[in-house]
């Protein structure tokens, strides 16, 4: 049993090490794409790439919140008793999906901010001396805001597909513009910064997300425990998967969807070791190049 533990332990320290290797990037490549070879420069078109990226985000959890654009389908009689009073809007934070929106927009914003704060620094820097001097973003900031990037990914990918393949009820729900900026868009933004921008997507960072989901499954029961009715006033529970009436099944269903997410989680990390391994491959050549034409640029020319 020691023998085994001991080789558990190994494997765990190794693979942190390979994880270490390939996520530990200076904070001067999280605020700037992965594709560009010049990392010294903040560029205005990955600065604009950023504002967009924050604004949609905005945009798909405004959406969600105010109901807008909302079909449901007919049958759903609950769906056209409800008053939508400011309990019913305040109900809008009780459901997980609601909980990545959030998560996307705060990851967003940070992103934005470290971005347009860099890139402000750059400007100053290169007005009071030579344009070549490095700008580094808060490295403690950039952390923060990798493993913030990292569990919205996660999450928003685990929320997306698990609602397409498990939650989705066309009797219930129509694909309207709410249930895509729930269940959509965010994750489409989210593949397309893992391809564009420089954050690293943590291995790490996985353990967060499983314990953000403990937590919200303790929101239900004590959703349950006080006899609460979901956002139409009319079910005990938020989810039907986690009605605590039957305990059993809640319990069964939380532990196949952790084994879910770990799946997605390392579909993730694959993706963004497949994609970090072809940006150095294309771009390493570009940097020596660049620095071969600068070397030869001032080296100084022998008289003849």
């Amino acid at each position: 049993m020691s023998r085994f533990l001991k080789c558990c332990k190994r494997s765990i320290r190794d693979l942190g090490k390979f994880a270490d290797k390939h996520e530990d990037v200076p904070p001067e490549e999280v605020v700037r794409s992965c594709w560009t070879s010049n990392t010294s420069r903040v560029s205005v078109g990955f600065l604009l790439y950023r504002w967009v990226q924050f604004f949609l985000h905005a945009v798909f959890e405004i959406i969600s919140v105010l109901d807008v654009g909302r079909r449901y389908n007919p049958q759903f009689l609950s769906s056209l008793r409800v008053k939508k009073t400011a309990r019913y809007y305040m109900k809008w934070l009780l459901y997980l999906t609601h909980w990545g929106l959030i998560l996307n927009s705060v990851q967003a914003f940070m992103g934005v901010w470290l971005v347009q704060k860099a890139h402000d620094a750059q400007n100053r820097t290169s007005s009071e001396a030579d344009n070549t001097t490095q700008v580094g973003p808060n490295r403690t900031l950039t952390k923060i805001y990798c493993y913030l990037w990292s569990v919205a990914f996660h999450l928003s990918s685990y929320i997306t597909l698990g609602f397409w393949l498990l939650v989705f009820d066309s009797e219930v729900c129509g694909i309207d513009a709410v249930t895509l900026s729930e269940h959509g868009f965010g994750l489409i933004l989210l593949l397309l910064d893992l391809f564009v921008s420089g954050v690293p997507y943590k291995m790490f960072s996985g353990v967060f997300t499983v314990l953000l989901s403990t937590f919200y499954l303790m929101v239900t029961y004590v959703h349950h425990l006080f006899h609460a009715l979901d956002r139409f006033q009319d079910k005990p529970y938020i989810y039907e998967k986690g009605d605590w009436s039957n305990p059993v099944a809640v319990i069964i269903y939380y532990i196949f969807s952790i084994f879910v997410q770990i799946s997605f989680h390392f579909s993730l990390w694959g993706l963004y070791l497949l994609r970090r391994r072809l940006t150095l491959a294309i771009r390493t050549p570009l940097v020596e190049s660049s620095q071969n034409s600068t070397t030869e640029q001032r080296r100084p020319q022998l008289p003849t």
